[in-house]
């Protein structure tokens, strides 16, 4: 080839590579992708009808473009890509009180002092990490004088759950107001700042019932927080006084519970609720724990978790969906305390697999146990639940698979199902008096008189002789009534001659002569138990 030729080649070569060159480094011919971004953050709030309204941030839209050649041609945007679908952990607690002892010990080498390292993984390596707040806070509070026990600490070990790993709290429980409304004013704000989520307590009605809702890879999940124990009926949140988000069935705040959860299914992947229930010190379930966590299903929850016997009560699976009727002490007392920590798994259809570590609480501080010590505790678990199968791993599973019926919808107020299940606690129904004995009555003991306030059906608590002080009454149930006004109009207000009636007064004859007088009047069951003092 003539050099002529060869040099001509050349140029032509060295131009086009140029052109290329040039093409290569000019951005706004090919568009701008952006870099992808992470997980998405939500920022959580809440409507009151229980749906939540998040705030997601995503990636900057502008510019996400395929590229192309054609001037004219519009350009076509990337598909984003659905986040991948994915199993969600959760663990859980019962009850948790930050003690002095239990302080001293942060104070020295953190949660590690008073945790073993297989709970502190659990605890931080989940997703969610849940636990109940049994304490009140005594920064800007005043101690109440009706609480047998007061439990509080002051506000600055509130630091200690975050290195705990903790990302929701109750605070719906009976030891939370022990120094008024105002500590927990602070100790919301405390929260917030520690980035903790809470729910159960609020302003009023509407902002107790307001669930925490979390975005984990774009499953939304719902946690509702609720109490049926409190000592008096001041702690209820209304929609005129601050205070907590109750469930107990004779009042409207139970029913906008159910409604509320319903609202939260339709809007979210999966709902759970926390719930302080049950009698204390019994690992038995009573019958109205059983009515309350069928009705949370019923309405829609996929699980239930409670707490308040401190004690370990039993698991069941109601419809396929599981309820952990007490997850007994976690860290709450100085005596020895058999507890459990949860491992919920949420499944890509949004069902729940659980499993528990076995673990030994003592002096603030809970381990947990293995070989025979843990087989020996899950097997009490497995005795006192209803059912279900505990494996050597903690693994829990129920011994009949669930099919549901595609006619079975949600259905808010729904009778729950029964089935030949083992009677765990007395009947007081049982207990009767003779109707065809004018004036009597039967005089029972305080603890039977407990146990008639929270496992019996159609009972009316009266609160005789009430002063100024005791407007609301003791108990929350009681309709408060001075003797002296004990008289024939009342079957206007107790119109069922057969209804379990409960007195108690200021001092046994008062709490004597309005049981007579009921008794008197043709109520059949009338049972009295003395003066409140007794109680006390």
């Amino acid at each position: 080839m003539k050099k002529s030729t060869l040099l001509t080649v050349l140029v032509i070569c060295i131009f086009a590579v140029g052109i290329v060159f040039t093409g290569c480094n000019n951005q706004e011919d090919i568009g701008y992708i952006p870099e992808k971004t992470g997980t998405r953050e939500p920022l959580e709030s809440a409507a009151p009808d229980g749906s939540a309204e998040e705030t997601v941030k995503t990636a900057d839209p502008d510019n996400t473009f395929v590229p192309t050649d054609d001037p004219d041609k519009t350009p076509e945007p990337i598909e984003t890509p659905k986040p991948v679908s994915r199993k969600i952990t959760m663990t859980v607690v019962g009850d948790v009180y930050f003690s002095d002892t239990l302080y001293s010990y942060y104070k020295k080498s953190g949660v590690k002092e008073f945790l073993s390292d297989r709970i502190i993984d659990s605890m931080q390596n989940a997703d969610l990490f849940i636990a109940n707040h049994e304490f009140a806070v005594t920064d800007g509070g005043k101690k109440v004088s009706y609480q047998k026990y007061n439990i509080s600490a002051p506000l600055e070990r509130e630091k200690v759950w975050v290195d705990m790993g903790t990302d929701i709290l109750s605070l719906a429980n009976n030891h939370i107001l022990d120094y008024g409304y105002n500590t927990v004013r602070n100790l919301m704000a405390e929260l917030d700042g520690l980035g903790i989520s809470y729910m159960g307590a609020g302003e009023n009605n509407t902002e107790s019932l307001v669930p925490v809702v979390k975005v984990i890879d774009g499953k939304k999940i719902a946690v509702f927080a609720a109490t049926r124990f409190v000592p008096r009926a001041e702690w209820y949140a209304t929609p005129t006084n601050p205070g907590l988000q109750v469930s107990y069935e004779s009042t409207p705040y139970y029913t906008e519970l159910l409604e509320a959860i319903n609202k939260a299914k339709q809007k979210n992947d999966y709902v759970t609720i926390y719930v302080h229930m049950g009698v204390e010190g019994k690992n038995s379930v009573a019958t109205f724990q059983k009515n309350i966590a069928h009705a949370y299903i019923e309405a829609g929850a996929d699980m239930v978790i409670a707490s308040h016997p401190h004690v370990l009560q039993g698991i069941e699976f109601y419809k396929g969906k599981p309820i952990i009727y007490s997850l007994g002490n976690f860290l709450f007392s100085k005596s020895h305390s058999d507890t459990v920590v949860l491992e919920a798994t949420i499944n890509e259809d949004n069902s729940t697999s659980i499993k528990l570590i076995p673990c030994s609480s003592q002096a603030y501080k809970t381990t947990d146990i293995t070989g025979k010590q843990a087989r020996k505790l899950l097997d009490f678990m497995q005795k006192i639940s209803f059912d279900v199968t505990i494996d050597d791993d903690g693994n829990v599973t129920p011994n009949k698979e669930y099919i549901p019926d595609p006619a079975d919808e949600i259905n808010i107020g729904q009778e729950p199902e029964t089935g030949n299940e083992p009677e765990t606690v007395p009947e007081p129904d049982k207990m009767e008096v003779d109707a065809n004995k004018e004036g009597e009555y039967k005089s029972i003991t305080w603890d039977e008189a407990k146990t008639i306030m929270v496992e019996a059906e159609n009972v009316r608590i009266i609160d005789a002789g009430t002063t100024d002080e005791y407007k609301e009454g003791h108990v929350p149930t009681a309709v408060c009534i001075p003797d002296e006004e004990i008289k024939d109009d009342i079957s206007s207000a107790l119109k069922d001659k057969e209804q379990i009636i409960l007195i108690y007064g200021h001092d046994d004859v008062k709490s004597k002569e309005a049981a007579g007088k009921l008794a008197g009047m043709g109520y059949s069951r009338v049972f009295e138990c003395g003066s409140f003092d007794k109680w006390k």
